[in-house]
């Protein structure tokens, strides 16, 4: 537990003013004083803020008691997806690769690429012939794969520090989804 704490706390430091509890084996952390705030301060709110994020980012780690296996990613994101907008949405093809390619230009951008390339390489798929999907999906796992290694990126890491950070802020991406044009692809009005 030990181990996980730490890669944890290199990941979200113990905000200010706060201490792992050495009594609580869930390492529920607490103050080092116990009026450390005053009842008109974000004390208590960070603290759960921060509890919140640990216990997600726990679960995200842990091993089911059963076979001593890790589930896959993939069945680990299906509770969230499901929690967060339900069977509807979740099953909405559409709306999934509206997403799927935002966070892919989103990293693609933030590495460097530019749009004229993105442009160049968007006419260039969309005049060929359609792909078949569960290749296109292995293409896709290697070749991120390949992207996180050149830029130096632990792709594993990442998305469990992901599941971990958005199973904390499910109403406010439901309001996000509640709010965004219909019938667009973007998430917000320009």
């Amino acid at each position: 537990m030990k181990d996980l704490r730490d890669k944890f706390e290199r990941i979200f430091p113990v905000p200010e003013g706060m201490a792992w509890s050495e009594s609580d084996q869930r390492y529920v952390i607490e103050s080092d004083d116990d009026f450390w705030w005053d009842r008109d301060s974000d004390g208590p709110q960070i603290a759960d803020q921060y509890v919140g994020k640990w216990e997600g980012w726990l679960a995200c780690q842990s091993l089911p008691p059963e076979n001593n296996s890790q589930p896959s990613f993939q069945e680990r994101v299906a509770p969230w997806m499901q929690e967060c907008f339900g069977p509807e949405i979740s099953s909405d093809m559409v709306e999934r690769c509206d997403r799927y390619l935002e966070e892919s230009l989103e990293l693609v951008q933030s590495v460097g690429y530019t749009r004229e390339r993105a442009d160049m390489m968007s006419d260039y798929v969309f005049s060929r012939p359609l792909g078949e999907p569960t290749q296109e999906v292995g293409g896709v796992r290697v070749t991120l794969a390949a992207l996180c290694l050149a830029a130096g990126i632990d792709q594993d890491e990442c998305a469990d520090i992901e599941l971990a950070q958005i199973w904390t802020k499910i109403p406010q991406i439901r309001e996000k989804q509640r709010t965004k044009p219909k019938d667009s692809p973007l998430p917000q009005t320009m």
